[in-house]
C-alpha cells in the first residue's frame, strides 16, 4: 500500500470522527460540573446559616423566658445559659443581655438578648469566601412576668 491511499483512509476516518457527536454530553457535563458543585456549596452553606440562626433564636427565647419568670435571676446567668445552649453550634458567639428599667407609666421590664455569631461558625463547605467577615445577628425580647 502506497502513501496516498493511507492518507485517504486516514482522511475518511478523521471525517467520520468529526461527524460523530457521541461524546458531547460528557464534555458538557465536565464543563458544568464545577459550576454545579459551587452552586450546591452555596445552597448548603445558606441552609446551614438559616438553620443555625433558628436554633440560636430558640435558645435565646428560652433564656429570656427563664429570666422573665424568675428562674434565672441575673443578666450574667442568662448570658451563660445562652452561651451554654449554643456552644456546640456557635463556639465563637458573643452575647449581650439587657433589662430595661420600668418607666412610671408601664412598670414592665423588657428583657432583651442579642447574639452575634460569625457566619463561618455555620458554614460547612467553605467554598465561598464571601461569607467570611459577616456576623449573624439573633435577638429576642420578652416582657417580664414577675
Amino acid at each position: 500500500m502506497s502513501f496516498i491511499p493511507k492518507i485517504r483512509v486516514l482522511a475518511r476516518v478523521f471525517a467520520a470522527f468529526r461527524r460523530k457527536d457521541d461524546g458531547t454530553a460528557t464534555i458538557e457535563f465536565v464543563l458544568l460540573l464545577p459550576v454545579m458543585i459551587l452552586l450546591f456549596g452555596i445552597v448548603a452553606d445558606t441552609a446551614m446559616v438559616f438553620g443555625g440562626q433558628a436554633q440560636v433564636l430558640r435558645v435565646v427565647q428560652d433564656a429570656n423566658r427563664a429570666m422573665s419568670i424568675g428562674r434565672v435571676r441575673s443578666v450574667e446567668e442568662a448570658q451563660n445559659m445562652i452561651l451554654a445552649g449554643i456552644a456546640r453550634i456557635a463556639p465563637r458567639a458573643r452575647v449581650q443581655t439587657t433589662v430595661t428599667e420600668p418607666d412610671i407609666a408601664s412598670k414592665v421590664l423588657v428583657i432583651s438578648s442579642t447574639v452575634l455569631i460569625p457566619v463561618t461558625d455555620f458554614t460547612v463547605t467553605g467554598l465561598v469566601d464571601s461569607f467570611t467577615g459577616f456576623d449573624v445577628v439573633v435577638s429576642a425580647q420578652h416582657l417580664s412576668e414577675s
